[in-house]
């Protein structure tokens, strides 16, 4: 939480990624040592673009709600279509969390080489950055179990 350094799961379908996530979520928010949000990166995306001729909120203020966060759960990173505009968007959310030393969780079914295409190497960089770590969950699927 000091440095804000952010930790990536990459793995295959049904191996606990989110689950693991959520649970770190939930026992920070318990503790009181952090508020939080958890989204996919396509619904980030989608709630951003719904301020766009909305009078009532901007942009800008949506960004801030997911930058302000103590601990960012980005879920389902590569679903979204790469363009990039929600590139722009996500690094403006990546970027605002690093100049704020926040932390952040990416959960994604590709390699770390794959989510660089759609994340952005400059979004990349600066969640490796401050210490982050990478967690291969390469284990076969726990949900049929």
């Amino acid at each position: 939480k000091k440095t804000g350094s952010s930790l990536f799961y990459c793995g295959n379908y049904g191996t606990g990624k989110t689950h693991l996530a959520i649970a770190i979520l939930l026992q920070l928010i318990r503790d009181k040592k952090t508020t939080g949000i958890y989204s996919t990166t396509m619904r980030m995306i989608r709630d951003i673009r719904s301020s766009y001729g909305n009078k009532l909120v901007s942009e800008q203020d949506i960004i801030y709600n997911y930058v302000r966060a103590g601990l960012l759960v980005l879920d389902e990173v590569g679903v979204q279509m790469g363009t990039e505009a929600e590139k722009l968007l996500i690094y403006e959310v990546i970027n605002g969390r690093y100049e704020n030393f926040k932390p952040t969780i990416l959960i994604s079914n590709l390699s770390v080489n794959e989510m660089t295409e759609y994340l952005g190497a400059r979004s990349i960089d600066r969640l490796k950055s401050k210490s982050g770590s990478l967690v291969i969950m390469d284990w076969e699927s726990w949900r049929n179990k």
